[in-house]
């Protein structure tokens, strides 16, 4: 005999939120930044944790086109932004034969 899975007391609304935030892990975040030599925004397409060797696909807003390329180098800085101390990537990335500096918040 087949029963109805339902949702119901407060162990059902909890395993409900769980499903939720678990399924929303996978959306598309994207990371904004600006490339330090040309002062274009950028945008990766890519998840938050790049490393070197990585292929990341980013968004130009100048030539307003997706661009490719391969990130050579991270580095993680400490700033400090409207009186507060935070962290920000920077991100050195080749594409095709121009290498990149992106700084993303």
């Amino acid at each position: 005999m087949n029963h109805p899975v339902t949702i119901s007391g407060w162990m059902g609304r909890l395993a409900l939120l769980f499903w939720l935030s678990l399924s929303f892990q996978n959306e598309a975040l994207a990371w904004v930044g600006i490339d330090l030599r040309s002062g274009v925004y950028v945008e990766l397409e890519a998840d938050v944790y790049v490393k070197p060797g990585d292929r990341v696909e980013y968004y130009d807003y100048r030539l307003q086109d997706y661009r490719l390329g391969e990130v050579i180098r991270v580095e993680w800085r400490q700033v400090v932004e409207e009186g507060r101390l935070g962290e920000r990537a920077f991100i050195r990335v080749m594409e095709e034969s121009v290498e990149r500096v992106f700084e993303m918040e």
